[in-house]
């Protein structure tokens, strides 16, 4: 799920704002691939536990979470004040431009998402962006899970 959304972000936001202010999203960019690899060993590992529970390991998975958690946190963190409105604003001075690369960038994320798993997502995110009283309440919860 983080790389399916780290991936809509690469695919259709970071380049366009790129284009038209250089350097704007290298930051979030350099960010993404500093935990991607350890985000891919634990979808991996979850790949193989649905296949067969028993390989299911609590240790493990916490293990797994603290390789990239601290990393991935800051990450979050810090990736709000690059997509702020304001920060946005300034680099897609023309609404309908943006306007359009979210309307492809959704369409894109309907059309290859898993009806079952993906979609809720999709709308959450689409929430947090909308609310920002839902996003603190969620940054609440993540931070007093650990």
């Amino acid at each position: 799920m983080v790389e399916f959304s780290n991936r809509q972000e690469e695919k259709f936001l970071f380049p366009e704002c790129e284009k038209l202010v250089p350097g704007s999203m290298g930051i979030n960019v350099e960010q993404h691939q500093s935990f991607h690899d350890d985000i891919e060993a634990m979808e991996s590992y979850f790949e193989q536990v649905k296949k067969n529970p028993s390989l299911y390991n609590g240790e493990r998975v916490i293990s797994l979470l603290d390789k990239f958690g601290p990393v991935f946190c800051k990450h979050l963190e810090e990736e709000i004040g690059t997509l702020e409105r304001s920060k946005l604003v300034a680099i897609f001075p023309n609404e309908q431009e943006f306007k359009k690369i979210w309307v492809d960038m959704m369409d894109w994320i309907i059309s290859t998402s898993s009806k079952l798993t993906s979609l809720p997502w999709v709308n959450l995110r689409n929430e947090v962006w909308i609310d920002r009283r839902l996003y603190l309440t969620i940054k609440k919860l993540v931070h007093l899970g650990s």
